[in-house]
């Protein structure tokens, strides 16, 4: 898999090696390298295809399993990774 032809907005390191990288134009995406096999997989864990990643600015990973979006004006969206599958689920508010 490549990555498109998208601006890179911010990359997040996890603890546990991985990395989320946010577009500006095609959403985001999760990166798992394994150095002693120079094996990597790129997954795209979020598209902006209903524009709700429009502005994105970067974000924050909070703990493990979770980490949050922040775009310009007044939208966040927080993303949380169940265990059993491994997919994120997408929560978002506004602040006030």
């Amino acid at each position: 898999k490549e990555y498109p032809l998208s601006k890179v907005v911010d990359i997040l390191i996890e603890k546990d090696g991985g990395y989320f990288i946010l577009s500006q134009d095609e959403g985001i995406f999760m990166l798992t390298f394994k150095p002693e096999t120079l094996v990597y997989d790129l997954e795209k864990i979020s598209s902006n295809s209903n524009g709700q990643l429009d502005n994105i600015q970067g974000a924050l990973i909070t703990n493990v399993n979770e980490f949050w979006v922040y775009m310009m004006g007044n939208r966040i969206i927080k993303y949380s990774r169940k265990n059993e599958s491994g997919k994120f689920l997408i929560s978002g508010g506004k602040y006030e």
